[in-house]
């Protein structure tokens, strides 16, 4: 009998309920095995984050003068940079909502 690595077992549950949980669709990084958006949409406190960087990044971006919308903009891909380099580390992760959440409400 072959065992069933716990990781894909995860995977295959999340896929198979139609799940989709953080700002974005998660089936993708599931099938590609792609950290941080697999820990992202498998841990319910960092897709909560996600779901609220996401919601406050929408409102800023509607918010702000067209300059300050392409200076968010380029920070929030420097960002995604730093969020990356964390790999499959979800404290690095979840540190990195933190500080991000936080500058946003500045």
């Amino acid at each position: 009998m072959k065992v069933i690595q716990p990781f894909v077992l995860v995977c295959l549950v999340v896929m198979s309920t139609g799940v989709s949980a953080a700002s974005f669709d998660c089936r993708p990084y599931y099938r590609s095995r792609a950290c941080p958006e697999v820990v992202i949409c498998s841990t319910r406190g960092l897709s909560r984050s996600d779901d609220q960087m996401a919601a406050m990044y929408e409102i800023l971006m509607k918010r702000l003068r067209p300059s300050e919308a392409v200076r968010l903009r380029a920070d929030q891909r420097d960002w995604l940079a730093d969020r990356n380099a964390c790999g499959c580390d979800a404290d690095c992760i979840s540190s990195a909502y933190d500080r991000r959440l936080e500058e946003l409400d500045r």
